[in-house]
């Protein structure tokens, strides 16, 4: 109390008293941080215990070095994986560095104890090294993935092709295309002529080039060829697939691919139309769309005349005059033919048919 004024003896007792009562307190924070700091080691040591979080698996051998078989052909190397752990384990996806090799492993589960191969097969390079790796997914604790390396060794001599712009594309066309061009990059003796030659035209191919570019290094020389390509249209649309073969004296032969789509000058998507129809099941129903590839000519179509009363024709809404819905409303029960003829402002192609077939089942179908 406000100026009570106490003797030593009695402050002694209020101190006594005070300290009695603060010593448990912290008598009880002293232990549980203790508790709290013995939990935590222990969990430390569990979380990075070795044997618990140590790699399920192991791997033999990690990386190989192969030497091309004669003539270059596939390289096809071994790794086998062993289940080191105490429960099974499964294999995911396989995955390489490089185009030219495909990686593959079986089985996708092995048991403890037991072993899966993996089988790594690559496409050497005609000369020098190269070196892939090959990634296996797996259900590992550690989230670890099965992790290989093949370094494939070519053995060619020269000379030879090293590497090439790959194929030739022509795209959708429906007149001459423009020209294309292709190169070529060989491996050869410095002493010798320039090994590769114009080869011989076709009907639908024209080529033309030679050697454009060369680098002398030692008895090597590194010679670049560039082509160019021109592709005759054919007498009717389809798809076009040749190729240019060099063949080269001594060496097998060389292939170049040349890929085109030949439309006409306006034509429909789908160019046929097709279903089957059955009593009581909804009436067959069309989209086509008109296209032209000529750039900056506005295509305007106009639909079939006379549809009849068993077939509807109509603009689709909500786009331009080149797009439309068909509705077939006739009978269900025998199949239907008819030419749909689409007419168009081109002056190359003033009318384009789109086949249309119902096949009519007679069946009514079931609810």
């Amino acid at each position: 109390m406000a100026g009570v004024r106490h003797s030593w003896r009695q402050r002694y007792r209020i101190w006594r008293r005070a300290a009695s009562m603060i010593q448990p307190t912290r008598l009880r924070v002293m232990l549980f941080l203790t508790a709290a700091a013995a939990t935590a080691l222990s969990f430390a040591l569990n979380r990075f215990s070795p044997q618990e979080h140590a790699s399920a698996f192991s791997v033999a051998p990690n990386s190989q070095r192969m030497i091309a078989p004669e003539g270059n052909r596939t390289i096809v190397a071994f790794y086998r994986v062993s289940n080191s752990g105490s429960r099974p384990l499964t294999f995911g996806r396989t995955s390489t560095t490089c185009g030219c090799s495909l990686a593959s492993i079986s089985p996708k589960c092995i048991k403890p104890g037991e072993e899966a191969v993996i089988t790594i097969q690559g496409t050497p390079p005609p000369s020098g090294e190269k070196t892939v790796r090959a990634e296996v997914q797996t259900d590992d604790p550690n989230g670890k993935s099965v992790i290989l390396d093949l370094t494939m060794v070519g053995n060619a001599a020269p000379p030879f092709v090293a590497k090439d712009s790959g194929p030739v594309h022509f795209g959708e066309v429906f007149e001459r295309p423009a020209r294309q061009t292709f190169w070529i990059v060989a491996t050869e003796n410095a002493k010798d002529a320039p090994w590769l030659s114009v080869p011989q035209s076709s009907q639908e191919l024209s080529l033309d080039g030679g050697m454009v570019e060369e680098k002398i290094v030692g008895d090597l020389a590194f010679r670049k060829y560039e082509f160019s390509v021109d592709l005759e249209v054919p007498d009717s649309p389809g798809t076009y697939a040749g190729v240019v073969k060099f063949s080269p004296p001594g060496q097998p032969p060389h292939e170049v691919k040349v890929q085109a789509v030949f439309r006409s000058a306006v034509f429909a998507i789908p160019p046929v139309l097709y279903a089957s129809s059955a009593p009581g099941e909804p009436s067959p129903e069309f989209v086509v769309r008109l296209k032209s590839l000529n750039e900056g000519f506005s295509l305007s179509v106009k639909p079939p005349k006379n549809s009849g009363d068993s077939l509807e024709v109509r603009p689709l809404a909500g786009e331009d005059d080149s797009a439309f819905r068909v509705l077939w409303r006739g009978s269900s029960s025998e199949t239907t033919t008819r030419r749909l003829v689409f007419t168009t402002n081109h002056p190359k192609m003033p009318e384009v048919v789109v086949p249309l077939t119902i096949k009519g089942t007679g069946i009514t179908a079931s609810r």
